[in-house]
């Protein structure tokens, strides 16, 4: 587990002013590396981090470099990926994305999502054609259901009168 350190702690570690670790720290991000922050938002560095600041200082004052020069010399090192400067990426012609592919490629994708939202449309309806089709089969079915009810109590009505009958009553009919 690292141990962070406010600015002013590696300041005095380094024999530096708080604002020139400030400045390095700066640089370092411009080039895109982040340094962990605090729940205030101040930068908390690891011992990998003061490293990091050390290098750059050393490679400053040793080989005479910018601090710019010095920090693309150790993130590339580090890294082994090169370090493109915003010069670098406003000068190469290459770096642009070729527009009419993007816009083919956008242009495939709105059709496709064009037609999925047809299919969707589609199974929705016929989702609703369904629906409708079976509410009546279950209309249709209850209505039987009810009749083939009545029918059986009416039979069982005649049956029972049937029963209630004499003998001699069931013999003449009466």
């Amino acid at each position: 587990m690292d141990v962070y350190s406010n600015i002013n702690d590696i300041a005095k570690q380094l024999g530096v002013s708080p604002s020139t670790i400030k400045k390095y720290y700066l640089a370092i991000e411009k080039q895109g590396f982040r340094f962990r922050r605090n729940q205030q938002g101040r930068v908390m560095l690891s011992s990998d981090d003061v490293k990091l600041i050390r290098a750059v200082m050393q490679i400053k004052n040793e080989e005479g470099e910018t601090i710019e020069t010095a920090v693309t010399k150790i993130l590339s090192s580090i890294t082994g990926v090169t370090v493109i400067t915003d010069e670098e990426i406003h000068t190469e012609p290459e770096t642009s994305i070729d527009v009419t592919v993007m816009t083919e490629e956008f242009d495939k994708m709105k059709e496709l999502l064009l037609k999925q939202q047809e299919q969707i449309n589609q199974l929705l309806e016929e989702q609703q054609s369904n629906k409708k089709l079976l509410e009546t089969d279950v209309n249709s079915r209850d209505k039987k259901f009810m009749e083939l009810t009545r029918e059986i109590q009416e039979v069982k009505k005649m049956i029972a009168a049937d029963q209630e009958k004499t003998f001699w009553q069931r013999l003449f009919n009466k």
